[in-house]
């Protein structure tokens, strides 16, 4: 699932766009399914530019965008992606449920 516009970034110098789970999981109730079952990738189309990268989504800072170039209202359209592979082997038999877990998105300046 593609979410255009998903960040939008003013900056005075070039940086780079990280990004981490608060958790390991996501959680519905007293069920959990690792974080890392969800692929995180950077893609073209907004007007942000930089190396696009695609992540596993961790709890640990990963770089979706390195070297982006600076100025002011940059957008960065966001891909989330479940592996088919991952799916069958993660998912099936987990219960119905809204799965959450916090994500969070820092741009540094180089």
């Amino acid at each position: 699932m593609t979410v255009p516009n998903s960040l939008v970034i003013i900056s005075s110098k070039n940086f780079d766009v990280k990004v981490k789970s608060e958790g390991t999981h996501f959680v519905s109730g007293a069920n959990a399914i690792p974080v890392d079952i969800l692929q995180v990738k950077a893609i073209p189309g907004g007007s942000l530019a930089g190396t696009m990268n695609e992540v596993t989504l961790s709890a640990t800072d990963q770089v979706l965008v390195s070297n982006a170039g600076s100025g002011a209202k940059q957008s960065l359209n966001i891909d989330y992606s479940i592996s088919a592979e991952k799916a069958s082997k993660v998912l099936l038999g987990k219960p119905q449920g809204t799965y959450t877990q916090k994500i969070t998105y820092t741009a540094t300046a180089l």
